[in-house]
């Protein structure tokens, strides 16, 4: 049995966050549609086609083999009953997320911040980058003495 959440539900700071859009998406997220006009008002006499849109943007389910490309994010969500379903979103839908199952890039189990340091939603850590691996990404490589 699925269980619905309200059109308008609201996150709650202290056990959600909010992402911007579904590039922020990653395997192991519990997420929501984040956008209440996306949702589909709760009724008790829903026909077939309500229900299933409900099932996708009314309740969390947790992601599985996120891919995206420019319009799209397509992933595998399994509910909270153990169904699962092939899902395919617009790219610029924000997403509800539950904090406990944000995690650093290397694949601790320790929840990341809300935001990282650039202001942007923490689900991925930034790569660090010094100044000599950029110096040496942009010299080309040295003419060979033989002209191969």
């Amino acid at each position: 049995m699925i269980t619905f959440l309200d059109r308008f539900f609201r996150m709650n700071p202290k056990t959600d966050d909010l992402l911007f859009d579904g590039t922020y998406l990653r395997d192991g997220m519990t997420v929501l549609v984040g956008d209440a006009s996306q949702r589909m008002e709760i009724t008790d006499d829903m026909d077939v086609y309500h229900r299933d849109q409900a099932e996708l943007t009314n309740t969390w389910y947790t992601i599985t083999h996120v891919m995206t490309n420019q319009k799209y994010v397509t992933f595998l969500a399994t509910y909270e009953d153990g169904s699962k379903r092939k899902v395919t979103f617009p790219l610029g839908v924000p997403w509800l997320v539950r904090l406990n199952t944000l995690y650093k890039a290397d694949g601790s189990t320790e929840a990341m911040p809300a935001v990282d340091a650039l202001g942007l939603p923490g689900t991925q850590a930034l790569p660090v980058v010094n100044q000599n691996d950029i110096r040496r990404i942009l010299t080309p490589p040295p003419a060979s003495k033989h002209g191969v």
